[in-house]
């Protein structure tokens, strides 16, 4: 079997495993440093939404509902 970064590199993920690696090590530490470094590479390679708005990761805690929604009980 080939090592695992050989392969990697073989499928042209290298660019991939590298943020993999830095999402996992803030990942690790706090969800806002997991949160923060997303953002700061959606940012960096302007990735852009299908409503032509920036990419931008938010906290799951604090995602309220959507308005349109109505909940019912």
């Amino acid at each position: 079997m080939r090592a695992p970064h050989r392969l990697v590199a073989s499928l042209g993920l290298a660019p991939i495993a590298v943020r993999g690696r830095r999402w996992q090590s803030a990942a690790i530490d706090t969800y806002t440093a997991y949160l923060d470094t997303l953002n700061g590479d959606a940012h960096a390679a302007t990735h852009i939404t299908v409503r032509g708005e920036a990419l931008v990761f938010i906290a799951q805690d604090v995602r309220t509902a959507h308005p349109t929604k109505a909940t019912s009980r």
